[in-house]
């Protein structure tokens, strides 16, 4: 059987499983190695893909099956939810909706998605997901440095799900981490269906404890910011560390202590075996790459562009209809005479009510797909934002240009009649998209920020961000951030209304405080 292969590469940085599959899915580590490159060469996936060239041929596996993961910032992604529909028209409506959302789609782009357990209407949640260009360029090269070819480009966190049973997914909210020098891993496991993930960079510093407080305000804040309506993705049952008691000990205590859920570690090998002569310093910087291998034993990857979720092959009809017809001739032709001679007049009647009735089923169960989709695409497209009042509101509520610049801005509509915003810019230090973050947060606007990159400025290190943002629509009278606050908007005359008012303003100032 040949060999496999799971890579990772994060930067400059690359790590490998090799490993051969035996009898009963049993897999054996053959090899663990990490590479790297200095950032200034040329080219880094050149670079990388020569090294992993020369690994492979000391290792004899020229010709491995490969699997790629990629880390959750290589991806563009867009949720939304979906009414009741079939399955087999599930991907077909995705791709519809996730065109409108992403203008980055296309009918030929790799796509594939996650959906939640049905809701009482039968309505789910969807998480589609299509691979940046720019990384499928940068993998395609890789592997042609490296003389392989790729058959997986998997999400590594969304990997980390083979560590994890169905009682346990099923019982208590997870909460799944793993760690390289450069990278963390989360995945969220809930148990109404949804799998959430994130790759988080890891700051560089020297002290351990300053790097897992800083590591952990940064999850934190993601599992804040993360899409979900359903439930809090804050209250964490378990925090499951993959790896040894003595890796990243700071990282998981505080986690622990900061998210109050219960600390289990695992070690990611054990259901693996290692021989004597492997040799993995840090184990769980290649649980992602095991759980890659465990998965593809089980044929369970959660996302694989290479091999996404289609609609089934549409079924040949026309050998149906000729066993029909073919059927239907035998027991016409058996029974002619008797019919012909006794009831001549109603088997004519008979035949035109029959050919009728066959044309409008033909008919109906070619247009019903159709139909189907057309309705629920119509049925989920709802109001329009007023786009005048909202740049307004979103201008006033953004922090000074002193701290925080946006250099791109787009937006585009969504299917429950609000919009998906998305834009980024430069700002001066982390707290100020913080503080943009909160700043828009409420029930109108739901800000979410991956990530921060900082890169060297004129007057010292900037921010780069990229922030992306649901929109709900209301009315134009609901639009108050413009009206001056020390100036009453109704008549003084009017007790009630004087009410409402102070009301709000203690809403607002206990909003403030908190």
């Amino acid at each position: 059987m040949p060999k496999v292969i799971a890579i990772d590469r994060t930067e400059n940085h690359l790590r490998y499983l090799l490993a051969d599959f035996g009898a009963r899915g049993r897999i054996t580590i053959q090899a663990a190695e990490s590479l790297s490159v200095d950032s200034e060469v040329e080219s880094v996936a050149l670079e990388l893909g020569q090294q992993l060239k020369a690994s492979l041929a000391a290792h004899k596996a020229t010709k491995p099956r490969v699997m790629i993961g990629v880390g959750r910032g290589a991806i563009e992604t867009v949720d939304f939810k979906v009414p009741e529909i079939e399955e087999a028209l599930l991907p077909d409506m995705v791709r519809s909706l996730a065109m409108r959302n992403l203008s980055s789609i296309n009918d030929q782009t790799p796509l594939d998605f996650l959906t939640s357990h049905p809701k009482e209407d039968g309505s789910r949640n969807v998480i589609a997901m299509t691979l940046r260009e720019e990384v499928r360029r940068e993998l395609d090269l890789l592997c042609e440095a490296a003389g392989v070819t790729n058959t997986r480009i998997l999400i590594r966190p969304h990997e980390l799900r083979a560590f994890v049973t169905e009682e346990e997914s099923a019982s208590e909210a997870m909460l799944l981490v793993s760690c390289s020098p450069q990278m963390a891993d989360v995945l969220l496991v809930h148990p109404q269906g949804s799998a959430l993930s994130r790759s988080i960079r890891l700051p560089a510093t020297s002290s351990p404890a300053k790097s897992a407080e800083l590591a952990v305000n940064e999850i934190r804040r993601t599992l804040f910011s993360l899409p979900v309506d359903d439930f809090d993705a804050t209250q964490i049952d378990q925090l499951l560390f993959l790896g040894r008691d003595n890796e990243s000990p700071y990282l998981s205590t505080e986690l622990g202590t900061a998210l109050d859920a219960r600390v289990q570690r695992r070690d990611p090998f054990e259901q693996v075996n290692v021989p004597a002569h492997v040799e993995l310093p840090h184990r769980s910087q290649f649980a992602p790459l095991v759980g890659m291998l465990l998965n593809e034993t089980r044929s369970t990857h959660p996302i694989d562009f290479l091999n996404p979720r289609k609609p089934p092959a549409p079924v040949d009809r026309r050998k149906r209809i000729l066993s029909g017809v073919a059927a239907a001739a035998l027991v016409i032709g058996s029974g002619w005479f008797y019919v012909n001679s006794m009831f001549a007049e109603v088997d004519e009647a008979n035949a035109d009510k029959l050919a009728e009735v066959k044309d409008l089923r033909e008919t109906a169960e070619k247009a019903q797909p159709k139909i189907a989709l057309a309705k629920s695409l119509i049925a989920w497209e709802r109001g329009r934002i007023n786009w005048l009042d909202e740049l307004r509101d979103l201008t006033i509520r953004m922090p000074s240009s002193r701290e925080l610049t946006v250099n791109r801005f787009s937006a585009t509509a969504s299917r429950d009649g609000g919009a998906n915003v998305s834009f980024g810019g430069v700002a001066k230090s982390p707290e100020a998209v913080s503080q943009m973050e909160n700043s828009l947060r409420d029930g109108h606007h739901h800000p979410r920020t991956p990530g921060l990159r900082e890169r060297p400025g004129q007057d010292g290190p900037v921010w780069t961000f990229q922030t992306s943002m649901a929109v709900t629509a209301r009315k134009a009278d609901e639009y108050t951030s413009h009206l001056p606050k020390d100036i009453d908007a109704t008549d003084e005359s009017d007790p009630v209304r004087n009410d409402e008012s102070s009301e709000d303003s203690m809403s607002d100032d206990t909003n403030d405080q908190t």
